[in-house]
């Protein structure tokens, strides 16, 4: 939250697994919610009537006519708000061409278009008018007041399960808390790995018996059970990567090929080897991993 004082203390394991206490606390102060935000376009293209199958991705710049029908699609993602309303949102487009009426802002149905796929014959359908810009002269920037239409942060479509603004730990005598909007989700002991909060990797009372019902918050490892898997006819194994570095999917997935190839050469003898074990672990949320439910037979 901009204006807010925290304090924060770091603890770490080096590539040995050797654990170190808790630095001394350090205090930071957010800076203030600047009176204005600028979005620069996330995607945008054009399609054109007179060329229905032709994507126009790669282009620097992108065209509004009315014969041939051409227009331009854009997509913005406001982030950063912090909570706060919006008071007002335009639009700015800079104008290579004169107008003597103007363009329209329309919204669509559908947000799933590619920028660099879709043509005027796949385009999501316009929708309601937005905002117009009335008469502008090549040169300038062009504004379209947008304010009815962008009243908020645009919704997840990174993947992120748990923003870091939504994100809050807690140091206690008995261990760290994690919460997420100021919901507890989860306690661990002072010596317990953690990884990073999200609902679904939270602790649950089920049963009257509290612990991860539904996924673990580390890596799931299923290097143990490749044998199974095999004799099972199991052909391929996802490595979910959309929110990790480019780094970490290229180890999990050079590690797994090499442990597949000798799975397959020889089930009956497989057995994973440390190195493996390790590669994954260096990688792994809290440097260690789980068989999840796969180590639960019963769920």
């Amino acid at each position: 939250m901009p204006s807010t004082s925290y304090s924060y203390s770091v603890d770490a394991f080096d590539a040995a697994g050797n654990y170190s206490s808790p630095s001394s606390p350090v205090s930071v102060t957010t800076p203030a919610m600047p009176p204005s935000l600028t979005f620069t376009v996330g995607a945008d293209t054009y399609v054109d009537s007179s060329n229905p199958t032709t994507n126009y991705g790669s282009d620097t710049v992108w065209r509004v006519d009315g014969s041939p029908d051409q227009h331009a699609y854009l997509s913005f993602n406001v982030q950063g708000l912090a909570g706060y309303p919006i008071q007002s949102a335009y639009l700015l487009v800079y104008a290579n061409t004169n107008s003597n009426i103007g363009i329209d802002a329309l919204s669509v149905a559908d947000n799933s278009w590619d920028e660099n796929t879709v043509t005027y014959d796949t385009a999501p359908a316009l929708g309601s008018l937005l905002g117009s810009s009335g008469v502008f002269i090549s040169g300038n920037w062009v504004s379209i007041d947008v304010s009815s239409y962008v009243t908020g942060e645009s919704p997840n479509s990174s993947g992120v399960c748990s923003p870091a603004r939504a994100v809050k730990w807690e140091e206690s005598a008995s261990g760290r808390r994690s919460r997420l909007n100021g919901v507890l989700i989860d306690v661990y002991a002072p010596d317990e790995p953690a990884g990073y909060p999200t609902l679904c990797k939270g602790r649950f009372e089920v049963g009257g018996n509290v612990y991860y019902a539904m996924e673990e918050p580390t890596s799931l490892n299923v290097l143990g059970i490749l044998p199974d898997l095999y004799r099972a006819g199991v052909a391929a194994i996802k490595v979910e990567g959309r929110q990790r570095s480019p780094a970490y999917v290229a180890q999990v997935t050079r590690t797994l090929r090499e442990a597949i190839d000798a799975c397959a050469a020889s089930p009956e003898t497989f057995s994973p080897r440390p190195r493996w074990v390790e590669q994954l672990d260096n990688v792994a949320e809290g440097r260690c991993h789980t068989l999840g439910a796969y180590s639960r037979p019963w769920q």
